[in-house]
């Protein structure tokens, strides 16, 4: 039986959105990953060794994979922007204010403080991004506690 899993939430201006899932990204959304990261889907699969599995969460806590994250999930919301100015908005977020909400995202459901930016004006028409493939591995659980929390992955069994 698969645990549920919490959406974590941001904000941006007072609005709020939702934290992309690793096992919800479609191609587009996993080279936006890449371009931000230079990791590709092995680089999430949990790992036996503990040294390696260290590097993994090491990995995966960089602020590039962070704004990746944040970027796609604010160009799910707002389609019709290009690439530059969501890169632009979710750059200007504060790293320990989206952590922050991050945070207490997963820890208080009605209560989610959030980085404050400035959205940009909407520039030429993108087609919605929109999957329900599933490509990535379930993760595992780790037993040591992050000390940055990460976005989830997908369900533990």
């Amino acid at each position: 039986m698969a645990a549920e899993t919490q959406l974590l939430k941001f904000k941006i201006d007072d609005a709020e959105y939702e934290m992309p899932m690793l096992d919800d990204l479609d191609m587009d959304e996993w080279q936006i990953l890449y371009d931000y990261t230079g990791l590709i889907l092995d680089d999430f699969a949990p790992k036996e060794d503990a040294d390696e599995e260290r590097d993994r969460e090491r990995r995966t806590s960089q602020p590039g994979f962070t704004r990746a994250m944040l970027h796609i999930g604010y160009r799910r919301a707002h389609p019709e922007l290009k690439s530059d100015a969501i890169r632009q908005v979710t750059g200007e977020a504060k790293l320990l204010r989206v952590l922050e909400a991050l945070n207490e995202s997963t820890s208080e459901e009605d209560e989610t403080p959030l980085a404050s930016t400035t959205e940009p004006e909407p520039s030429s028409p993108k087609r919605p991004v929109a999957s329900n493939e599933t490509t990535s591995p379930p993760s595992q659980k780790s037993s040591a506690a992050p000390a940055v929390p990460h976005a989830t992955t997908g369900t533990v069994a």
